[in-house]
């Protein structure tokens, strides 16, 4: 009787009672990217922010932006008027090293910068130190994050990572190649290797081309593995797995190679 009579009360709620408990889904919460302000963090290192700034000044077009420090990220984080694109040391557990560094698109809104609503992460370079390359792919990185929040906001269907199917020349350096694929690599008719080949496909954006970009600390960290669209600097395949301890080298392996096509 108690079950029928609390049915008969719920029934006879105005709709605004439930109104006000209606649950904000992710999309919802991330719809108004591009009306707010998204400040650039700074992190203090001369030499990457110097990078980091000339990256968002060539590619950032979705949103008004500032650069701001540390200090101001952690006083303005707990507003919802604020996205924030931010520089996150990633260690996994049992990771050797110092991690690695992930561009990361926030949203404000909490007190701690893991419980921020996330929007996109992709690394970006090994918190270690800088190999010299990050000026070259550091721009395609933000602007996939940047094409991944506009379409996501807008309610299109879209993925950060864009197929897993690669055609096209591959130009793998032969800094982003193990040792132990370089002999399949070399009878590879879809896989061409030299020193700077894929930097200098991305920088002319060349079209039909594919370049690699691995991103790796001390033996025993990560080593993640990368493939964009020259000619459209888009995010084509990324892969990870775990250096020294399991064995295997940094860089693409034989298994990688396979998915080019």
């Amino acid at each position: 009787m108690k079950r029928y009579l609390l049915i008969l009360l719920l029934a006879l709620l105005p709709v605004e009672a439930f109104s006000q408990a209606q649950i904000i889904t992710r999309r919802e919460r991330l719809k108004d990217f591009g009306q707010k302000m998204t400040l650039v963090v700074l992190t203090g290192n001369e030499l990457y922010d110097s990078i980091l700034r000339e990256s968002v000044r060539r590619v950032w077009t979705a949103s008004a932006y500032e650069f701001c420090t540390s200090s101001d990220f952690e006083a303005r984080m707990t507003s919802p008027q604020w996205y924030f694109l931010v520089s996150v040391r990633t260690l996994h557990k049992g990771e050797a090293g110092g991690g690695t560094y992930f561009l990361t698109l926030l949203k404000g809104g909490a007190p701690e910068l893991d419980k921020l609503p996330e929007v996109a992460s992709l690394p970006v370079c090994p918190a270690d130190g800088l190999s010299g390359r990050e000026g070259t792919y550091m721009p395609a990185i933000i602007g996939c994050l940047q094409r991944y929040a506009s379409e996501y906001a807008s309610g299109a269907k879209t993925h950060l990572v864009r197929r897993r199917i690669l055609r096209g020349t591959a130009m793998v350096d032969t800094a982003d190649i193990s040792p132990e694929a370089m002999a399949f690599a070399q009878k590879s008719g879809t896989v061409m290797t030299g020193s700077g080949i894929g930097d200098k496909a991305m920088e002319e954006r060349t079209e039909g081309c594919l370049s690699t970009y691995t991103i790796t600390g001390t033996p025993g960290s990560f080593c993640y593995k990368m493939v964009f669209d020259a000619g459209t600097h888009e995010l084509l395949w990324l892969g990870k797995h775990r250096t020294g301890t399991s064995g295997r080298p940094a860089g693409f392996l034989k298994g990688d190679l396979r998915r080019f096509r």
